[in-house]
């Protein structure tokens, strides 16, 4: 999708970066992905390895992003490092990276291209038992990200900040940030800021039950998911991307908890990655339901950042309007 964050890079840009990570400027093909929202990002054959590589580019520094998104590329490849050490979540190798922009002045980091195909885009190919089953991996993933614990709430740029030993603090902070950003792009918000803050300030209370920082994915959508189809219609998860916006915090933030009580085969999943049984209490659903309003406020803020319009604009904030109205009607009567 074309937006504002994603600035191309010329054919000697990516010839410097090659070189710098692999020492050979020969290129095979190069094409542009183009299914990525936020980084620039190549398909790049390097003949002299025999290897196929992805490379992701963060955006240039005068292209005004949201609060949460500065320095998120440093995450993803932290993040990956973690869940190599610690889990069997698989995820791509990262082969090279630079944060000096001393080659070119972004960030950047290449890794490993996978062989399947994102999950979405082949979901309604594939039969009920194979999704759910897909969903159940899911599930298990998720638990063995949410294992690894932190010292701290928030995004892992958020360090040293005196709301970082609270969860409730951390995310009213958070709520409070996108709206600032919304404020500055003069994004079209269905309520007012003020009356946003207000809600999320009188139910943040049920936030206090959240003790302990644990890693979230909290982008584990089906886009995000590379599926490899088996023999005999077998599926199998091949590897997980875009963990570039992981936090320390409240594993009911993940994307796949949205709708988590018809979210059936997650769920089994998620309890046989814990080995404990979920049960989804009216405090759970209204912990959700805020974290609902905090990512379709983003959603619709990002239309601002990104600078998306026609058609496609138009469908992501008629969508995003209805589920955040629905949250905030929700916990106006609590």
């Amino acid at each position: 999708m074309k937006s504002k964050s994603k600035k191309p890079l010329t054919i000697t840009e990516i010839q410097q970066i090659i070189e710098a990570s692999f020492g050979t400027t020969k290129l095979g093909l190069v094409m542009e992905l183009t299914d990525g929202w936020f980084n620039t990002a190549y398909s790049i054959e390097i003949p002299d390895l025999g290897q196929e590589v992805v490379m992701k580019v963060a955006p240039p520094s005068e292209v005004k992003i949201l609060t949460y998104e500065k320095n998120i590329m440093k995450t993803e490849v932290q993040v990956n490092k973690i869940l190599k050490e610690k889990t069997d979540v698989p995820v791509p190798e990262i082969l090279s990276y630079n944060f000096n922009q001393d080659i070119i002045n972004r960030d950047y980091f290449i890794m490993e291209k996978l062989k399947g195909i994102p999950w979405n885009k082949i979901k309604s190919k594939l039969s009920q038992k194979q999704n759910d089953h897909l969903k159940y991996k899911t599930g298990v993933y998720a638990a063995q990200i949410n294992s690894i614990i932190g010292n701290y709430f928030g995004y892992f740029t958020d360090l040293k900040k005196s709301y970082n030993k609270s969860w409730k603090n951390t995310f009213v902070n958070m709520i409070k940030n996108v709206l600032d950003d919304g404020i500055e792009l003069n994004a079209k918000i269905p309520q007012s800021p003020k009356d946003i803050m207000k809600l999320i300030e009188n139910n943040a209370t049920v936030l206090e039950d959240v003790k302990v920082p644990q890693l979230v994915h909290w982008d584990l959508w089906e886009g995000n998911i590379f599926i490899i189809k088996q023999e005999q219609e077998k599926c199998s998860i091949e590897g997980i991307i875009d963990c570039e916006r992981a936090l320390w915090g409240d594993p009911l933030i993940e994307y796949e908890f949205m709708h988590a009580p018809s979210n059936q085969a997650f769920l089994e999943g998620f309890e046989a990655g814990t080995k404990e049984k979920f049960e989804f209490t009216n405090d759970l659903e209204q912990r959700r339901q805020l974290y609902n309003v905090y990512l379709f406020l983003i959603i619709i803020i990002e239309v601002n950042s990104r600078g998306y319009y026609g058609n496609e604009a138009t469908k992501i904030i008629q969508w995003a309007n209805f589920e955040l109205q629905n949250n905030i009607s929700h916990l106006e009567k609590k």
